[in-house]
């Protein structure tokens, strides 16, 4: 069984040009016009001559069509304020870093992170670096492994910074 509900083409009307756009109005202006000449003529049969002349002298305007030029460029004030974004900073390599209880970290150092399997897990902190909003993060790299995960190390800020205590101590 075959759908004979298919849509084979759509007919658009077509749009006037410009050219005939320009035509209707100057034919429909004059026949406004002429309409008005006619009202005007059939009230002035019962007036006098004076008062007629007077009516034909001061003919209504009509009010001015906006042009269709187009507008000239507009000027900087016209256009919205946009406040400038300031670019962004380039990582820098820093030596160290501290986190709010004021432990120093130095590359090397042991820390706890947490893990993608969701437990804590040891790492061992690459480098340090400024971000751009003059936050320290350090990149680490995994000191643990589990079975079935494929972890390759990671980034946290400084402040979230724990140590792992060592035996020495």
């Amino acid at each position: 069984m075959t759908n004979s509900n298919k849509i084979l083409a759509v007919i658009r009307p077509n749009r006037p040009k410009p050219d005939d756009i320009k035509q209707s109005e100057a034919k429909t202006d004059a026949n406004i016009d002429s309409q008005k000449e006619s009202q005007t003529e059939s009230k002035t049969e019962s007036k006098p001559e004076s008062q007629t002349e007077s009516k034909t002298e001061s003919k209504p305007s009509l009010p001015e069509k906006p042009s269709r030029r187009p507008r000239p460029s507009s000027s900087s004030s016209d256009k919205p304020y946009r406040p400038s974004r300031p670019k962004p900073k380039h990582l820098e390599e820093v030596p160290q870093a501290t986190n709010p209880a004021g432990e120093m970290f130095n590359p090397g150092d042991q820390i706890w992170v947490r893990s993608p399997w969701g437990k804590w897990a040891v790492a061992e902190i690459d480098k340090f670096y400024e971000s751009n909003h003059d936050q320290v993060v350090a990149h680490f790299n995994p000191k643990e492994e589990r079975a079935g995960w494929t972890w390759m190390g990671g980034c946290i800020r400084s402040e979230l910074l724990k140590k792992v205590p060592t035996s020495q101590e």
